[in-house]
């Protein structure tokens, strides 16, 4: 996404918000060290379970040969 006509393009076309959120959340991931995941909950106050996203940071992958402890 490089302009503001392919954002407009992509909200206007999609059915749901469900759909614009899980395309930002993906392009987010693809760009930044960050991964995004879903947690459930229970609230105390609605006696109920709910799904909250969550954001952490990834895990370097590559092993470091001489890691600085």
């Amino acid at each position: 996404i490089t302009t503001l006509y392919e954002i407009s393009k992509i909200i206007s076309s999609a059915n749901d918000l469900n759909k614009i959120l899980i395309f930002t959340s993906e392009t987010i991931q693809e760009s930044v060290m960050i991964e995004i995941f879903s947690i459930m909950i229970y609230n105390k106050e609605s006696k109920r379970f709910e799904i909250e996203k969550a954001v952490g940071l990834k895990e370097n992958t590559k092993k470091e040969k001489n890691p600085v402890r």
